[in-house]
């Protein structure tokens, strides 16, 4: 199946397989048993969000279901449940953060990196790679929650703020939303949200795929990213 390294040009294949060891104390700026906890809670968190939604899942069942004796847990590491919200997309924003980088890089050396389509894929492929231990996608389960939901009402995101584990993604955000300056504001970014809950739907969808249809999934992805570019450059009517 496809995955994060195989954001291709031509026959050309972007080696960005991350690597999640190597990200795991810097996402959470921790070592030792703590920042182990912290990653366990985070992901606990994520699973259960995917499962049930976030208001459905309790903090004090976030520790009890991560192996925390201690029922505040939670509150200890994030503050509340839409810090440890927060706290899942800046994890999940930092790995990515590497292959997205490797694939702007390589993009710059090839002259594509202004291409939208390029841009697309540094966007999306690297969520193919936030698999849990069944091959499910839980983030890509939070994420359609969270842009169909909460960040409507105003819950923040990493990409909205001037921190270092987003640098790369308001990049190439940026240069998304430049070639759709032709669009009214809030066309463009409504557009570029559609197109991010199209892609995490699609990993939802397959995740509870059986059978033959799995062996389609590689052409459905590179479909669904080109899919995705159409929305944004779609007619304005």
């Amino acid at each position: 199946m496809l995955n994060a390294s195989d954001g291709q040009r031509g026959n050309r294949t972007y080696g960005l397989g991350m690597s999640t060891d190597n990200t795991r104390s810097a996402a959470t700026g921790e070592t030792g048993r703590a920042s182990v906890m912290r990653e366990t809670l985070l992901l606990t968190a994520e699973r259960l969000f995917a499962e049930r939604g976030i208001e459905a899942v309790s903090l004090r069942e976030i520790a009890s279901a991560a192996g925390n004796g201690n029922n505040n847990a939670v509150q200890y590491h994030f503050g509340s449940k839409e810090g440890l919200v927060h706290a899942i997309f800046e994890f999940r924003v930092l790995q990515m953060d590497g292959p997205r980088r490797g694939m702007l890089a390589l993009a710059k050396q090839d002259g594509t990196a202004d291409d939208l389509q390029t841009l697309m894929r540094m966007i999306l492929l690297p969520h193919l790679d936030l698999a849990d231990e069944t091959g499910r996608h839980p983030h890509a389960a939070l994420q359609i929650e969270y842009l169909t939901r909460w960040r409507p009402q105003g819950m923040m995101h990493p990409a909205d703020e001037d921190i270092a584990a987003s640098d790369t993604l308001r990049f190439i955000m940026s240069g998304i939303l430049a070639k759709l300056d032709h669009l009214p504001v809030e066309i463009a970014t409504t557009r570029l949200g559609l197109a991010q809950l199209m892609f995490a739907n699609l990993l939802v969808l397959m995740d509870h795929e059986t059978g033959p249809v799995r062996d389609s999934r590689d052409l459905r992805i590179r479909d669904t990213v080109h899919l995705a570019t159409s929305l944004l450059l779609a007619p304005l009517h």
